[in-house]
């Protein structure tokens, strides 16, 4: 079994999904999802938000739910217990499995699936809820090792049991494991460019190689300068070189950027490229091509 983001491929079978748990969760004699919810445009929405997840086997999409990362208004007030964690958490909805793979451990999957991706994350908790005659699904999170905190109410009023479960994190998270993987690399980069810069007389391989500089030549020079506090050589080997650690890791760390800054963070990159290829063309205009032989 795999579990991936669903695609616009997947909505029909998705909502066959969906069809089917309205309908067993109505034999079982309550009101949820009875008001034709969750439906297309809800499916349409998660998958616009890139939350909605579903779980595949060889025979097609065997199970669905929305895996939201940035709160529940609903889990603000908790009556009749408290929740195990106060700080952020990840969030199940719309959570259902096909008819045809009922028992089969589809369920169990996808929680333990969406458990890695929060510890991945630094979630330390994942938050569900559920109708509390909704048997089926509270005996799959008992045995997953959720908790009963208490009891929820939805925005249309209804109440729900809340269910918590904490995750063990990692020594390091994810996001600190790429900043520390990131530090190692540019401290090896300057390392070696530094040597190279002493042995070869140049650390560019473009310069090296086809004796044209490139446009990021003389920022290595540029920074071991800055770092002997003389900005004057500094500014001289690379005019932007205080650019250069910020590109790198506007490129090297995609993943540490939330949803909502991805767009901050690529017309970044362009503006950065744009300004140290505008500085590239005036030196070569100035110097010509080899502007540090």
């Amino acid at each position: 079994m795999l579990f991936t983001l669903a695609t616009d491929e997947d909505v029909d079978e998705i909502e066959k999904i969906y069809e089917y748990a309205v309908k067993t969760i109505g034999e079982l004699g309550i009101d949820q999802w009875q008001n034709g919810y969750p439906c297309k445009e809800s499916i349409i929405e998660d998958l616009g938000k890139q939350r909605l997840y579903v779980c595949r086997d060889p025979s097609g999409v065997i199970g669905v739910c929305a895996v939201i990362k940035d709160g529940e208004p609903a889990y603000n007030n908790i009556y009749g217990g408290n929740w195990l964690t106060n700080g952020k958490y990840i969030t199940i909805h719309r959570f259902a499995v096909a008819g045809r793979s009922r028992r089969c451990g589809a369920g169990t999957f996808m929680i333990k699936r969406i458990e890695s991706m929060a510890a991945e994350e630094g979630f330390p908790s994942i938050r569900i809820d559920t109708h509390d005659g909704n048997v089926p699904m509270r005996s799959m999170l008992n045995a997953s090792e959720f908790t009963h905190c208490g009891t929820i109410n939805l925005a249309s009023g209804d109440e729900r049991a809340a269910y918590e479960k904490l995750v063990k994190l990692p020594r390091l998270s994810k996001r600190t494991k790429n900043v520390l993987g990131t530090l190692s690399f540019l401290a090896v980069f300057f390392v070696v460019a530094a040597i190279l810069s002493v042995n070869l007389g140049s650390a560019c391989p473009s310069y090296l190689i086809f004796h044209i500089c490139c446009p990021f030549c003389g920022m290595t020079r540029a920074h071991l300068a800055a770092l002997r506090l003389d900005f004057s050589d500094a500014f001289f080997y690379h005019p932007v070189f205080f650019l250069g650690v910020p590109y790198l890791l506007l490129l090297i760390f995609d993943e540490a950027f939330p949803k909502k800054l991805k767009k901050i963070r690529k017309w970044t990159i362009i503006v950065i490229t744009l300004i140290i290829l505008i500085v590239y063309f005036i030196r070569i205009c100035r110097f010509g091509v080899d502007f540090f032989n």
